[in-house]
């Protein structure tokens, strides 16, 4: 395959991935729950990822570059627990959208979507809709492919 056309855009693609995290609303919780066990979203300092690119509500930014070991979901409890919720390891990418809403059982969530470009790589597998598949096993520098004057 032509090295120069996947530079230039070919066969890019994107794959979205989203996070979501619930909480209690304040109304309909529990009475019988302490508290300082509540979890609400917000942004504390934690010890299991980097907040750097949350705001005081515990949500990122759109348009926020996460890497891996970043906070998607800032929640903490009343008593300053962490209950922050984590980018997976191998997984990175911009913040598309953040959703906050509730359901029909009383719980408020938020819903991140992350946004990967992906350009294609030794081993990637193409397929047309008739079925006639091929895998890219050779890339070649434009100069190097033949052509009619």
């Amino acid at each position: 395959m032509n090295r120069a056309s996947l530079q230039c855009g070919m066969f890019r693609s994107e794959h979205i991935r989203s996070y979501k995290a619930e909480i209690e609303n304040k109304e309909s919780s529990d009475k019988r729950k302490k508290p300082e066990d509540i979890v609400n979203f917000g942004k504390i300092q934690s010890k299991i990822g980097r907040v750097d690119s949350l705001d005081e509500d515990g949500f990122p930014y759109v348009g926020a570059n996460l890497q891996s070991g970043d906070i998607t979901v800032g929640r903490c409890a009343d008593s300053r627990t962490d209950h922050s919720i984590k980018l997976k390891h191998t997984e990175r990418g911009y913040v598309q959208k953040v959703v906050l809403s509730s359901n029909d059982e009383g719980k408020n969530f938020a819903t991140v979507s992350l946004r990967q470009v992906r350009s294609p790589v030794l081993g990637d597998k193409f397929s047309s809709m008739h079925g006639h598949k091929g895998v890219l096993g050779f890339l070649e520098s434009q100069e190097n492919f033949p052509f009619t004057k």
